[in-house]
């Protein structure tokens, strides 16, 4: 990849940032989608202003980002102009981003507040080079319907107990809704753990479900996320990741997070997300998933259910429930993915080779991305397998500056989906918590309101 630096412009007026300083970012993306073919154009063309006037005399840097990380800097003084930054796709499948940062006189990043946060003076925008050659670079397991057939007895074999405590009831939007606490026996003595909320007085048989799944971290089950569900008309269920309790205050969770699932892990894994990688019958999203399951189950067993409409949403870890979720109960309806996790490990090792998905790519350990008893054991929780049997809509995003859930692997994974009708959002100048699905949760609404 070669960069052009065709012109030059703005930036300051003083050094070292002030938490009055307003530093906003204007770049015009050529082309405005992001998406590419090799040997096609690219340019930006970039103005940084304080408080609405634009910025002189200051230093900018560019930094080129492929798609396993390496980078290339250079630095250039910002005149009255816009500063314009060109080049051309030269590889294919390929992804990559330019990084503009606002130096100080030291050459050091600035810093302003921004909600009570200082924060880098800082704006990625990315490209995607020929979108349709991202492909699934290892082969299914040749046993992997055998694999979850045998998951799936063994979930069947753990008695279907649920525990419910009845909360107080809500009202949104005028609608009154009952909410329960919920725990479902489950595998490996972990729960189903979640809130579930139903319109009062719902007729049975008559509502559309929404189940929900969280991303990661170590977080209690979201009771306002259900009841906004249910006042529009659904029953719905938010599934906690790991079966913990719920409704307890931030430390708790923080200790959790410090003391069980971010710390030193049985295997030696640093973190519960790569706990027993290479082990496909011990990996740790191997419980997970049969919590998916058992969840749907749940669910389905609701006499408010209307036995058809039966949809799944998440984002990056919940994204990537998602896809089992669809993949693995013929029932689901549904599948609304933002920036899904599990998409196409394989990324390290393929022909073209570009960041594979999380949390593999974001292992200190850099080789484990290439570790063949990691991809052998990914290989089953890979969404690029499970999007092979989804026929249902499904809706997915993805964003141009993310690295912790590429979105070369996600275009890999919806190449495979077999739905008819499927939608994948991309967003040129998106990071990892700013590509919502939008248009999943759009078709999510206008079926619910066409439901009441």
């Amino acid at each position: 990849m070669k960069i052009k630096h065709i012109y030059i412009a703005l930036l300051l007026l003083c050094g070292m940032v002030l938490s009055a300083a307003g530093y906003t970012w204007e770049i015009k993306q050529t082309p405005a989608d992001g998406l590419l073919k090799k040997g096609g154009k690219f340019s930006c063309s970039v103005i940084v202003k304080q408080d609405s006037k634009v910025l002189v005399g200051k230093k900018i840097k560019v930094t080129y980002i492929n798609s396993l990380g390496a980078q290339v800097k250079s630095e250039k003084a910002l005149s009255g102009n816009p500063y314009v930054v060109s080049g051309t796709a030269e590889r294919s499948p390929d992804w990559f981003q330019l990084e503009f940062s606002l130096l100080d006189d030291k050459g050091r990043v600035i810093r302003q507040i921004v909600n009570k946060k200082k924060v880098l003076v800082r704006k990625r925008v990315g490209f995607m080079v020929d979108k349709e050659k991202f492909t699934q670079t290892l082969p299914e397991p040749a046993d992997y319907d055998e694999f979850w057939k045998n998951v799936k007895a063994e979930l069947n074999k753990v008695p279907f107990d649920v525990t419910a405590e009845t909360l107080p009831v809500r009202v949104r939007n005028n609608v009154k809704v009952t909410l329960k606490d919920i725990k479902v026996k489950c595998t490996g003595g972990i729960p189903v753990s979640g809130y579930l909320a139903v319109p009062e007085n719902a007729k049975p048989k008559s509502l559309p479900a929404v189940v929900s799944f969280h991303g990661a971290g170590v977080h209690s089950a979201s009771a306002a996320g259900v009841v906004r569900w249910a006042s529009m008309g659904a029953i719905a269920f938010d599934m906690n990741a790991h079966g913990i309790i719920n409704g307890k205050d931030a430390a708790y969770y923080l200790n959790l997070r410090k003391t069980v699932y971010y710390c030193p892990q049985p295997d030696g894994s640093p973190r519960y997300a790569l706990r027993y990688i290479k082990d496909p019958q011990k990996y740790y999203f191997r419980g997970m998933y049969q919590r998916v399951m058992r969840a749907l189950e749940f669910v389905k067993r609701q006499p408010q259910w209307n036995g058809k409409d039966l949809i799944v949403i998440g984002g990056s870890q919940g994204g990537a429930q998602v896809f089992a979720a669809a993949g693995l109960d013929p029932q689901v309806s549904m599948l609304v993915a933002a920036v899904p996790a599990f998409s196409e490990f394989g990324g390290a090792v393929s022909k073209v080779p570009h960041m594979g998905g999380w949390p593999l790519n974001t292992s200190k350990n850099a080789e484990l991305s290439r570790d063949p008893a990691a991809l052998k054991c990914t290989a089953y929780f890979d969404n690029a397998n499970f999007a092979k049997r989804i026929r249902i809509p499904a809706y997915v995003s993805a964003g141009l500056c993310d690295v912790i859930c590429p979105p070369g692997g996600i275009a890999a994974v919806f190449a495979n989906l077999k739905s008819k009708e499927k939608s994948l959002q991309i967003y040129p100048q998106g990071q990892h918590g700013s590509s919502p699905c939008s248009k999943g949760y759009q078709a999510l609404q206008k079926l619910l309101s066409g439901k009441k």
